[in-house]
């Protein structure tokens, strides 16, 4: 903001780079879970491991939950005014 970025940029990249790492985290994160659930059913006969629904609701839930957890702290850094902010420093 102290070289001329608009709120709406600054929160617009604080939102996106939050929802790349939970992106990347989701990745592996289904990964290791579908490994898992693999192995859980070989080990288990008759215990089904993977269910499509399950894993997009969770999929869904946890993505909400990142946005959510990340607009807090983007919208107080979109609205920080940068003069105070380098008087202070």
């Amino acid at each position: 903001m102290a070289i001329g970025a608009r709120p709406q940029v600054i929160l617009r990249m604080i939102l996106g780079q939050s929802m790349g790492i939970a992106l990347v985290g989701l990745v592996i994160g289904s990964g290791i879970a579908i490994a898992a659930s693999r192995l859980i059913q070989s080990e288990y006969h008759g215990v089904r491991g993977i269910d499509a629904a399950a894993y997009t609701a969770a999929a869904v839930l946890f993505l909400a939950a990142m946005l959510l957890a990340s607009a807090v702290p983007a919208r107080r850094a979109s609205r920080v005014d940068p003069i105070a902010n380098l008087k202070d420093a």
